[in-house]
């Protein structure tokens, strides 16, 4: 029975230490992988101590074993609320800002930022053809902020201009799923010649959750539907 109950707590927390994985990354997953198992060896040191598994565990060892038990809940709680909180706060202080207005000097300038590699899907405007492309960047410098961000250019080239077709508004929206974040930058027409739409800066990491971009024109008059989206992966910052 007790040997049952240790393979049933066993494949209880790997399934958890999976759970872990898939939702914080591998590193840190991996921690609590082995975390659960210096768990599971606590317990097992518990239940089965003495000579034969149907001896009593003696009061040294049964508490050696809780106080292991005791050390590894507190340390991995420890570790996943400080490294919780330490991604909330670079959440709170970079989400929503344009990449030229993060602290620290990392948007100036074409070089703080470089292209996170990947497809770049076009942009059909209102006509069916190709108008834009989607650039996704993050910064260059590793002293920056892990975050990710689009530039959709005219034609795929940052030095063209041009005015939004008459009459629609482009919609740059980035998301992140696993936070539900969503933030929608439009431009509408004005008749004027505009450099290229860019999305709002997201942090993009494994413990904060993957960032994507989508684009598409909406008719202002409401009397044509919306363009197709175009979408990029999921991504996040290297």
């Amino acid at each position: 029975m007790r040997a049952g109950g240790a393979f049933v707590a066993l494949i209880g927390f790997a399934s958890a230490a999976y759970a872990f994985v898939q939702a914080f990354g591998w590193l840190r997953g991996g921690l609590l992988l082995l975390a659960a198992a210096a768990l599971v060896a606590a317990i097992s040191a518990c239940l089965f101590s003495g000579p034969t598994m149907k001896s009593k565990p003696t009061r040294g060892g049964a508490a050696l074993a809780g106080l292991s038990v005791v050390l590894v809940i507190a340390s991995v709680a420890a570790f996943v609320l400080t490294h919780t909180d330490a991604t909330q706060r670079l959440m709170q202080e970079v989400d929503g800002k344009f990449a030229k207005d993060v602290d620290d000097g990392c948007g100036q300038g074409l070089d703080a930022s470089v292209p996170v590699p990947g497809l770049k899907p076009e942009v059909m405007g209102p006509d069916g053809t190709a108008i834009a492309e989607i650039h996704l960047r993050e910064f260059s410098r590793r002293d920056c902020p892990p975050a990710v961000w689009a530039w959709v250019p005219w034609g795929g080239d940052p030095e063209v201009k041009r005015p939004v077709p008459h009459g629609w508004t482009i919609h740059v929206v980035i998301r992140r799923d696993k936070t539900a974040t969503k933030i929608d930058d439009t431009e509408s027409h004005s008749g004027l010649p505009v450099p290229y739409p860019i999305s709002r800066v997201l942090i993009a990491t494994p413990e904060a959750g993957c960032v994507a971009v989508d684009v598409y024109f909406t008719n202002d008059a409401g009397t044509a539907p919306p363009t197709p989206t175009a979408t990029t992966g999921c991504v996040t910052a290297h």
